[in-house]
């Protein structure tokens, strides 16, 4: 059984509204082009489980843990 994935981060150091909107669209073209994989064209949840997204997500919350934030993902 295939289920969705979602992300949530939380800023550890006080980062503005601005700043974590920012931090996060770098991280995401930052582990786009680092996995070959873009969440934002994945439509089925079979692409939110395959081994591409798995490195997306270990990916993006590598830049956000070292951008100050605390990241969690949680199947939905």
């Amino acid at each position: 059984m295939n289920l969705a994935v979602s992300c949530s981060f939380y800023p550890a150091e006080g980062q503005s509204d601005e700043q974590r909107d920012r931090d996060r669209y770098d991280c995401y073209l930052w582990a786009s082009g680092q996995t070959g994989f873009d969440p934002s064209e994945a439509n089925s949840t079979a692409n939110q489980n395959s081994d591409l997204a798995s490195n997306y997500r270990r990916v993006i919350s590598a830049c956000l843990e070292g951008r100050g934030y605390t990241v969690k993902w949680e199947q939905i």
